[in-house]
């Protein structure tokens, strides 16, 4: 059993409730190599890691590494590709991002859906008590509060920002500021209360050998040229 949630164009449910991305297409390959049988469903990130730690769930996917995360996942040796997490902003609106992420965050607030894994630093910064954070449950609402004026930055993956944006037509609206936050690999983790965990060494195995395929190469070529990656 699997847990996911909508992350576009990582992994999300299509209308037809089929778990669809990169994420999910290489998931679902390798699992075809190793003969499983996958039941993949979708709720919020909060519920998705929910039930991975009370070992519902055997694998969760997508995710970065974390300290509290791994206190219920392993972490398997083949990862994703890498994640940018970046800061966004209104067009137009004169906002800049010089590197200094404490000196961004006294002078704007910032919106993420909860529990987002963005960088050690951010994770220190956001509990001060000058810090102005947003977290709406759902990943997708980021975008819509940000162009309605709910905080001045959003921080979200690149590829989701942009994704989520083409879908509402807002793409001209909004400015990714450089540089990235954060740079780091993304997993499909394993529940270490999960009945996949023994096979976590078969996963590695048949991940390595997929990554190497012309099969990998040409999904990750077609989200490319969809910007997705």
């Amino acid at each position: 059993t699997v847990c996911s949630h909508n992350l576009p164009p990582h992994t999300f449910e299509s209308p037809s409730g089929k778990a669809t991305g990169l994420a999910s297409e290489v998931l679902l390959a390798v699992a075809e190599r190793l003969n499983w049988t996958l039941t993949i469903t979708y709720g919020t990130w909060m519920r998705a890691r929910h039930d991975a730690e009370q070992g519902r769930c055997d694998l969760i996917y997508t995710l970065l590494k974390k300290p509290e995360y791994e206190e219920f996942i392993a972490y398997p040796e083949q990862s994703l590709a890498d994640r940018s997490n970046v800061l966004l902003v209104r067009k137009g609106s004169g906002i800049e991002h010089d590197g200094y992420l404490e000196s961004f965050m006294r002078n704007h607030s910032i919106g993420l859906y909860k529990d987002k894994a963005v960088s050690p630093l951010f994770d220190q910064l956001k509990t001060q008590p000058w810090a102005r954070v947003s977290e709406p449950m759902q990943a997708e609402s980021v975008m819509r509060m940000l162009i309605a004026e709910r905080f001045d930055a959003a921080i979200e993956n690149s590829a989701t920002a942009v994704y989520e944006l083409r879908q509402l037509g807002l793409v001209d609206q909004v400015t990714i500021l450089s540089p990235p936050l954060y740079v780091t690999p993304a997993y499909i983790g394993f529940s270490k209360h999960g009945q996949a965990l023994p096979l976590m060494a078969d996963f590695d195995r048949e991940m390595r050998i997929f990554k190497a395929s012309k099969e990998y190469k040409a999904m990750v070529a077609r989200y490319e040229s969809l910007g997705g990656q």
